[in-house]
């Protein structure tokens, strides 16, 4: 399994501030957002991650006995 690809993406705080001209009023917003995958989107993505995983350790061992073969 490859742990990053079932990792959620990094929350982002925001923050706001707004001063009104006419009046003395002042008024400041934090916000926190986490967005969060739809259904089986994070199983896909670690499917898709150990295949190539697995794919790149393959194409290494072809050219680790390819380079055997030749010495």
């Amino acid at each position: 399994m490859v742990p990053q690809a079932r990792a959620l993406d990094d929350p982002t705080f925001t923050y706001g501030y707004r001063l009104r001209q006419m009046e003395t009023e002042e008024k400041q917003r934090f916000g926190i957002m986490q967005m969060l995958p739809w259904f089986g989107t994070l199983e896909a993505c670690t499917d898709a991650a150990t295949a190539s995983a697995r794919a790149a350790g393959r194409r290494f061992e072809a050219a680790r006995l390819e380079l055997t073969a030749q010495t």
